[in-house]
């Protein structure tokens, strides 16, 4: 299962609910899972949940506005994302006509096609499929990456071996689990 995070700007947050309905089928067939700061519980320390979900993360959807790019909190969500592209990967997709051409953003790809704002569609019906299409695309290509499913990876780290040097040494001190690439022919 892909693990999303979505970094997005409150004010922003009809955007991410209308998302969320596109990725509706791929959250029902377990594909992927998703979380953001709503999903947070009352009591709950703010930071060490969203750092959390930072690392646990497969996926960065970022949602760009200018008020995501003057938020200090999702530019924070952005620059880890930006940090760790390559083992993880990410996507901004542009909501509204905002500065994100000045920022290191202008060297990736962004959604939806050219970077052309959701709102600046004449559809955004169709600028949501392209989001959609494209998103579906990525998150096959995720899947096909990971060689060893998350529940028996689990399990293999919770075998334990006995050493003389060691009281208990786990699985993760001698294996490595290899990154196994889809072949195409």
């Amino acid at each position: 299962m892909i693990k999303i995070f979505y970094s997005y700007s409150h004010q922003d947050e009809t955007y991410r609910n209308e998302l969320e309905k596109w990725l509706k089928k791929l959250r029902q067939d377990n594909i992927i899972s998703e979380w953001h700061d709503r999903k947070i519980l009352p009591g709950s320390k703010l930071n060490d949940a969203i750092d959390e979900n930072l690392q646990n993360a497969d996926l960065f959807l970022l949602l760009i506005s200018q008020n995501f790019l003057s938020s200090d909190a999702c530019l924070k969500e952005m620059e880890y994302a930006v940090k760790h592209h390559g083992s993880k990967w990410f996507v901004s997709i542009i909501l509204k006509d905002c500065t994100w051409l000045e920022t290191e953003l202008k060297n990736y790809l962004a959604l939806p096609t050219d970077g052309k704002p959701i709102d600046k569609w004449d559809s955004k019906d169709e600028a949501w499929l392209v989001v959609y299409d494209r998103l579906k695309k990525i998150i096959s290509e995720l899947e096909n990456t990971f060689s060893i499913k998350e529940d028996y990876k689990n399990k293999l780290q919770q075998i334990e071996f006995v050493t003389q040097s060691k009281n208990k040494v786990f699985l993760d001190d001698i294996w490595v689990f290899p990154s196994v690439l889809k072949r195409t022919v």
